[in-house]
Formats: C-alpha cells, structure tokens, sequence
C-alpha cells in the first residue's frame, strides 16, 4: 500500500446531494478578514434565539415567503455570532444572498475526497485503455458498436455506460477489485472550501448555453492537499484471471490513467476549438505537464458523460444512439441526448488534481 496527495489544481466540487437553502441553512456576514463569507447556521441556537424573544412566527413567515435569513436576522437585532458555526466559506460571487447552493461531501464538520470517487476516476480510466489498446477490448467495443448501430438497440449505450462501471462481468470487476483506495484526510471548510457559480457551456455555442450552478468548491489558493492510501497490489492477484492489458503494476495502473486524461484532452480540445477555443489553454498546460511526468486525476462533478467515459471511443455509433434515444423517448428525457458540455469558473475548468506519491 502507497500513500498519495490529492492536490486540486482547478476547482473541485463532489457533493452530498444536499442543497443549502439562503432561508435557513446560512447567513452572509464578515470574517475577522473583513471578506464576506457565507456562516453555517447552528439550528439548535436558532431555536433557542428565536424562542426566547418569541419570533418563531416571524421566522416562519419569513421563511414562507423567501426572505433571506440575513435580512431577517438584521431586522430583528439577531447578531450573527449567536446562530453562527464556527466556520465560514468565502463567498466568491455577489449575489449568494437569493440562492441555494449545494454542498461539497463532509464528516464531522470537515471536508474530504471518498475512496469511492478516487476509484471511480482509476475505473474509467482504465476500462477506456482496455478496450481502446487491447484485442479483446477491440472485439468487446465493436460488439457494442455493432449493437447501438441497430435503431431499435440504442439502449445499449446504457449498456455501455453500466458496463463501464463495471468493466465485463466477470474478468474487468474482479481486477478491480484489487484496487483499494481509502478516504482521504479531512480539512476544515474554512481552509478548503469557496462558494462560487460555475458555468455550463454548450460546446457547440456561445448563444443561449449558459446554465450557473452554485456550489462549494475546493479552492486551489487555498493550496488545499489531501492524503489517502492506495494498495494497487492486492494479494489475491494470482486468484483472479487477468486479462491481457489490465495493468498489473503500481506504474502501469498510472500510466493508464494519464493515457485517458490525455485522450480526453484532446476529445475536449476538438469539440472546443469552434466556439470556446479562449478556454483551450488550462487543458493545453495540463497535457504538457502530463508529458513531463506530472500525474493527473479528474474528480467530481463537471465532467459530463461525454468527456469522461469511453463513448469518445463509439464515434459515429456514439452520435447514433443519442439520435435514436431521443427518437424513442423525447427530448430532454434522458441524459445522453444532451448535448456536450464544459463546466468553467472564471475560465478553470472543473475537477483537474495532481495526484503525487508520498510514500
């Protein structure tokens, strides 16, 4: 087993489903720096405030017709300390004060990146070298090429999707099995974490494609690191039949993986050169790095299922099924008739991490 650091290198946001609501969830106010931060609310001592000067009806009233829990605390003299958490997030937007934004995954108060997530980035990775460099990855990607080219058979791009979690049945999940990664360390949100609005763009388009989405990010200034264990070597590896291409060393699993960031930089250059051809030059810089030795891994969200699978590898076929998808079931009604897109804040694109052993 190996100890690595995580270090993001663009904003990072992996969350935990949970949306925080500017009603009652958190205030805006000013750190000891004088920045304004968004400050967890502490809901038992809100109830406490607001029963002992008798404004819980004002408070659900407030909270019924949307008013900010900080205009509703400054107009009843509520100082904000006495609601306050101990820990704040800097705010990098101006208008944080009217909208909800979701959480990135903590335990106990604290931030940290889940094994499962590292894993799932290795997963991917490494299931688009098998089939991309491999005869029996060939012959396994032509079958669903072969499939999906059938218009009443689009739902194998499901499929696919499914089975790239997985890899086959049988072979690919049992050599997963050998990679074990755990939780990383934990860090305070007040040293990891900034709230800003990311956008989403068509790569297609400049026009009408914006969709914001405002989240916890880790911030890069903040120089945040994270460290976990990784056993790319697990000791029931003679048991299992690998098959040809898996890679079997700590140095090949890693190889594989900067193989698919370089691919899906490439991948993500081309769809990009027509329309947003101003935000190629982060990706270009990672690439370089990647060339002189600098490993890199993709978590969180932003990605999208067209950067971050093996459809890049059904060309044709890939476009196919997106079009019999939405044939069958309607715009909109799934995800893969989506078009391609690429999530940014102030230009950095999402997720990119230097990922660097320790011991």
């Amino acid at each position: 087993m190996a100890q690595y650091q995580i270090i993001p290198r663009t904003p990072v946001h992996i969350g935990n489903g949970i949306s925080l609501s500017h009603r009652v969830d958190y205030i805006i106010d000013r750190d000891i720096k004088d920045n304004e931060c968004a400050w967890y609310v502490d809901k038992t001592k809100l109830s406490t405030v607001l029963q002992e000067r008798n404004l819980q009806d004002a408070f659900e009233d407030a909270v019924f017709h949307a008013k900010p829990l900080t205009q509703f605390i400054k107009e009843t003299n509520i100082k904000a300390k006495a609601i306050a958490k101990s820990d704040s997030i800097f705010i990098a937007i101006d208008d944080l004060n009217d909208k909800e934004f979701r959480q990135f995954i903590h335990t106990n108060g604290k931030v940290y990146l889940p094994g499962t997530t590292v894993k799932g980035a290795f997963h991917n990775a490494l299931y688009y070298h098998w089939l991309a460099n491999t005869k029996d990855g060939s012959l396994r990607l032509n079958e669903i090429k072969k499939k999906i080219s059938q218009e009443k058979q689009a739902w194998a791009l499901k499929d696919l999707n499914n089975e790239s979690k997985g890899f086959t049945p049988n072979s690919m999940n049992s050599c997963m099995k050998l990679l074990s990664v755990s939780d990383s360390s934990v860090l305070s949100r007040d040293n990891a974490l900034m709230i800003d609005n990311a956008r989403r763009l068509n790569v297609r388009t400049d026009i009408g494609s914006e969709i914001p989405i405002c989240a916890e990010y880790l911030d890069p200034s903040l120089e945040p690191i994270f460290t976990l264990n990784i056993d790319f070597l697990a000791k029931s590896i003679r048991q299992i039949d690998i098959p040809k291409g898996f890679p079997e060393t700590e140095e090949q699993v890693l190889a594989q993986l900067q193989f698919f960031n370089r691919k899906t930089i490439d991948l993500m250059l081309e769809k990009m050169k027509s329309a947003h051809r101003k935000y190629s030059e982060q990706l270009i810089d990672i690439k370089n790095e990647i060339s002189n030795g600098i490993n890199f891994i993709r978590l969180g969200s932003g990605k999208t299922f067209h950067f971050n699978t093996v459809s890049a590898l059904l060309g044709r076929e890939f476009d196919l099924a997106r079009k019999n998808l939405k044939k069958e079931f309607g715009k909109g009604s799934d995800a893969f008739v989506f078009p391609s897109t690429i999530s940014l804040i102030e230009g950095s694109h999402l997720g990119w991490c230097e990922i660097k052993k320790i011991t």
